[in-house]
């Protein structure tokens, strides 16, 4: 219930954040509201990830497929949580990117502008997604299927 709950806020929350920036295009001008519009998209697909996975709803007791592959897919891509923990772990970059960017607003006004624009911010975002994907995918090929169990 408590999942429902905190999934329910996040999605509407987030979703309210990405209604803002599709109302007014003219906010992604700047580079922290494109890492702020990012990071609410990654939040809304955090919040949808994990009020659908059957081990948070479900629980250890949840159906899983008898065939083998299908059985090895679950496995690996949905009871592995992988894309769950990619998407915190891509949040969690995000964030420092825009903890770093607040800073150099702050205590480095005159190089502020030259390290962070538009182009820099979709760096951020695409590094992040990445580092986040090689710091989770193990996930995929540490779980495995036993029709057995």
């Amino acid at each position: 219930m408590t999942y429902s709950i905190i999934c329910t806020i996040a999605f509407l929350g987030n979703t309210l954040v990405i209604l803002v920036f599709a109302w007014d295009k003219k906010l992604l001008n700047k580079s922290y509201n494109i890492l702020i519009l990012s990071l609410a998209i990654a939040d809304v697909l955090t919040s949808i990830t994990l009020i659908t996975n059957p081990a948070f709803v479900i629980g250890e007791g949840s159906p899983h497929p008898t065939n083998s592959v299908l059985g090895e897919l679950f496995c690996q891509v949905i009871w592995s949580r992988v894309f769950l923990f990619q998407l915190v772990v891509f949040s969690v970059y995000l964030c420092l990117a825009l903890t770093a960017e607040q800073w150099f607003a702050i205590m480095r006004p005159k190089k502020y502008c030259v390290y962070f624009n538009k182009k820099r911010s979709i760096l951020h975002i695409v590094s992040s997604w990445v580092w986040s994907f090689a710091l989770t995918c193990s996930g995929i090929i540490e779980k495995g299927y036993n029709p057995f169990l």
